[in-house]
């Protein structure tokens, strides 16, 4: 449906009201992805279809929402900040620690420059972890 930081949610929320599903997922969690993960995404005709197997085929409407790169930026670092627990973000993310420490800090207070220039490095290297999606670049732009 959409990826975390890029509109997961308001793309959930927009689907399960047109679906009808709204009230259905709240009362299964508040959080509407608790629902989308463990009840909706398993039912077999909800499986992940890549959308250019669909969007061609007559009937189907598909709709793409692209949020401000800025706006996903600053949610990105302030969600990658704010993880504390053992095995969070910034343990997978070993480029943000190494450009908090050429930018003289220690990672737990990575400025939002050393988390731009953490991701342009983590693009540049291919490397990849669970956490990606939450701060990965969308594209390949210098």
């Amino acid at each position: 449906m959409a990826s975390p930081k890029g509109g997961a949610t308001i793309a959930t929320q927009l689907m399960f009201r047109h679906l009808n599903l709204t009230s259905t997922a709240l009362a299964h969690s508040p959080w509407i992805h608790d629902y989308r993960q463990s009840i909706f995404m398993k039912r077999p005709e909800h499986s992940r279809t890549p959308s250019s197997h669909v969007c061609h085929l007559h009937g189907w409407t598909c709709l793409k929402f692209v949020r401000s790169v800025l706006d996903r930026a600053v949610s990105s670092y302030i969600h990658v900040m704010r993880a504390s627990a053992p095995g969070d973000v910034r343990q997978s993310f070993v480029e943000l620690g190494f450009a908090a420490y050429v930018g003289g800090n220690d990672v737990r207070n990575a400025t939002f420059e050393d988390f731009v220039n953490g991701v342009r490095a983590r693009g540049k290297t291919g490397r990849r972890s669970e956490a990606d999606s939450h701060f990965a670049s969308q594209s390949d732009v210098d």
